[in-house]
């Protein structure tokens, strides 16, 4: 077929050890953790299919991630799946402080990526301040604001939303 490109596999190198020890435990961070805690946790029952099956998906995806040279982000990713259904059997096993701590995690943080996007974004239409307008420019090269009312309109909805949600969880959460 054209555009696919032969998959070759050979033993891994020193190089590409070295870049998964950097690389693995930031790309699937927090997923390994809970991960191993649910290993941890379910060690008596591997053999049932909510362990056995992401587990053996993972070594496979592991297993081709090793050995194939090209473009190791890309067989990384198949890592993804079966490390979230690993944790996502680990998590009701978690204390109750460790799952809001995620909790308080997740929403922090993607309340703060929503903040710098907002910022970037209204740099690049406006600007001001040009260091922020500068760095946005790099990233979209030849944009041109024009016919951004609609942009506006879905970024406030979608915002609004995120707060409404927001403010949703933290209203059901118990002090």
């Amino acid at each position: 077929m054209a555009g696919l490109e032969p998959r070759q596999l050979v033993p891994l190198t020193a190089d590409g050890a070295r870049y998964l020890a950097r690389t693995l435990p930031w790309t699937f961070w927090p997923a390994w953790p809970i991960a191993i805690w649910a290993l941890l946790r379910w060690r008596g029952r591997l053999a049932e299919p909510a362990v056995a099956l992401p587990l053996s998906s993972l070594a496979a995806a592991a297993v081709v991630a090793l050995l194939t040279t090209s473009s190791y982000e890309r067989h990384l990713l198949a890592l993804a799946l079966p490390l979230a259904m690993l944790a996502a059997i680990g998590l009701p096993t978690l204390a109750r402080s460790v799952v809001s701590l995620i909790d308080w995690f997740a929403v922090m943080a993607y309340s703060l990526i929503g903040v710098v996007v907002w910022g970037y974004w209204i740099a690049l239409v406006t600007g001001f301040p040009p260091r922020m307008a500068y760095r946005a420019a790099r990233t979209a090269p030849g944009f041109e604001p024009t016919g951004i009312v609609l942009d506006i309109a879905l970024g406030v909805l979608a915002t609004a939303a995120w707060v409404l949600l927001v403010r949703w969880r933290i209203s059901r959460s118990r002090r």
